[in-house]
């Protein structure tokens, strides 16, 4: 069955999902710029391995996007500790994470992952050569597990997860996913219930081993950092009474503006800060639209010249989210009236109650805070200011329900010492 999945998955499924990329490149600039980037791929991967002596160690990380690369982030940290002369490679799928890695990030090198056709595989991973492929989360490409499976590359599979609503494991998908998740030498599931699940598309029980999610170690690490850190103008805000909203989408603002009148004239004391998922053009001007409708003053951070000088505050820059946060009194993490609620650990860290919309259950952080009463679900504007106003009034049992947060992310750390000691046993 699996030359048959591979016969079907190179001849037909393959070439639709790369046609279908083209098409819609024309209709996503994103999309497009992959293309784009992907023309000069090989030639930056034979310059980046030309000046390498054979012997060089190469570990290759795989991630979707920005999520999956702060995943990766510790461990590979952890690898150039221990093996300074091991280099560190990461690949992306998305323009997202891709564009965003900074030269300070600790990796030695960043490319996309080559088109997922078996011979522009086989010719990525004959180039780069590395020593071992770890992949983050649950990306999986059968053309190149099949390429590095042929190279003698170890390939892991790391903070893997399958949702119970996975469709991975239903019939006969699970047949196709089986035919390939075999060439993976090790699995390291998040959680006890994701390993179970596993089991149905990678039937190897021996070498399914929990480990938790890097995810925790990252957010921690990077609190720390944020601590030490000033961000211009900003420290202002210390020891106020701040509510920020991040990442936040025009769904979600339609629920947090209407209730800022409310909020803002019964608090004298409370700050808000807005922070847009994405600070595009169109994301601004609606903030500031629907802040205009409602005679609501705020200023812009790129056109402060001193400490803010009114009560809202919208961030239109990127980069600065996570070490804002510190500010944060109350906090509401977006995404949640749209796909999926972004990530609420980098303000539980900093002991916040954190708010979100209806659509959390992508989020396991997300639902033991709710369960322990760090966290809490709203619908509507009514719910935002209800909630605000009530840890306002009651900064105790805002301080409580901060604490109870914190404890869900300090509770999972050290997934990454765990990961570390397996590729030591295994590959290293």
């Amino acid at each position: 069955m699996q030359r048959v999945w591979f016969f079907l998955y190179r001849y037909i499924i393959s070439p639709i999902i790369h046609f279908a990329v083209i098409i819609f490149a024309n209709f996503d600039s994103k999309m497009k710029n992959g293309l784009k980037e992907r023309k000069n791929l090989f030639k930056k991967l034979e310059d980046f391995t030309k000046d390498l002596t054979d012997n060089k160690k190469i570990i290759l990380f795989h991630c979707v996007s920005m999520g999956e690369l702060l995943q990766a982030k510790p461990l590979a940290k952890k690898i150039k500790e221990r093996f300074p002369d091991v280099k560190t490679v990461v690949s992306f799928i998305s323009p997202s994470g891709y564009d965003n890695l900074k030269s300070s990030s600790g990796f030695d090198f960043k490319t996309y992952l080559s088109i997922d056709r078996y011979r522009s595989a086989k010719k990525f991973f004959s180039l780069l050569k590395p020593s071992l492929w770890i992949i983050v989360k649950h990306d999986i490409w059968p053309a190149h597990l099949k390429a590095a499976s042929e190279n003698n590359i170890p390939i892991i599979l790391i903070d893997a997860n399958l949702p119970e609503t996975t469709k991975r494991i239903r019939p006969v998908i699970s047949s196709f996913f089986k035919s390939f998740y075999r060439y993976i030498n090790l699995v390291m599931p998040v959680s006890k219930n994701d390993a179970e699940r596993f089991l149905k598309v990678y039937p190897y029980k021996e070498k399914i081993i929990p480990t938790g999610d890097t995810r925790y170690d990252q957010v921690f690490a990077s609190s720390q950092i944020a601590k030490e850190k000033e961000i211009k103008y900003l420290s202002f805000y210390k020891d106020k009474e701040v509510f920020i909203a991040g990442s936040v989408w025009k769904e979600d603002s339609q629920h947090i503006i209407p209730a800022l009148p409310e909020l803002l004239g019964e608090n004298d004391g409370l700050y808000v800060i807005m922070v847009p998922h994405e600070p595009s053009k169109s994301q601004l001007s609606y903030l500031e639209e629907e802040l205009n409708k409602l005679k609501l003053n705020y200023n812009k951070y790129t056109e402060l010249k001193d400490f803010p000088s009114e009560r809202i505050l919208i961030i239109d820059s990127v980069g600065i989210l996570a070490s804002i946060y510190k500010y944060s009194y109350i906090t509401y993490v977006g995404g949640s009236f749209t796909t999926g609620v972004h990530n609420v650990m980098e303000p539980a860290i900093f002991k916040n109650p954190v708010l979100f919309g209806p659509k959390h259950n992508n989020s396991f952080e997300a639902l033991e805070m709710i369960k322990r009463g760090g966290a809490f679900p709203i619908n509507n504007k009514d719910d935002i200011y209800s909630l605000v106003s009530n840890f306002v009034k009651e900064p105790q049992k805002r301080e409580k329900s901060g604490k109870i947060a914190a404890s869900v992310v300090i509770e999972n750390l050290g997934a990454t010492d765990k990961i570390m000691n397996h590729l030591e046993t295994y590959f290293l």
